[in-house]
Parts: structure tokens; sequence; C-alpha cells
């Protein structure tokens, strides 16, 4: 959910808080959980197979940076 990007363009681990944030979370949080993978916080991508998203959502930002998003 929003932003990928931060102010501090880190590669990785800033959450970059949206003025909506609470209601972004909300929404990713009902996406994924009616998603069977989603919902497990273990995606087990073959690039990252210990990677894992509490509640199956991920701020962009905090997993990585992605300017001008």
């Amino acid at each position: 959910y929003p932003f990928d990007d931060s102010a501090a363009h880190d590669t990785e681990g800033t959450y970059s808080r949206s003025p909506d944030d609470a209601l972004f979370r909300y929404l990713a949080r009902v996406y994924a959980a009616n998603n069977p993978v989603m919902k497990t916080g273990q995606p087990n991508c073959d690039e990252s197979p210990s990677e894992t998203f509490e509640d199956g959502i991920t701020n962009g930002a905090k997993w990585y940076d992605v300017a001008g998003t």
C-alpha cells in the first residue's frame, strides 16, 4: 500500500505514512485476508524464500524504496 517512495530515499526499511494511512492499512488487510497465499504473510517467492509480511501486507517504502511512486 502507499507509499513506495520515502522522503529519505533509503534503500529499504523506512515506513512512509500516507495521509490516509489507516484506511490503506485496513483495505490492504481485508484484501490480503481474502487471498489464501497473502494472508499467511509468507509469499514464498523463489528469490526471497525467507521474506514475510505481517498480516500479509507491507508498506512499499519499508519493503524497498521506489522513487516517484
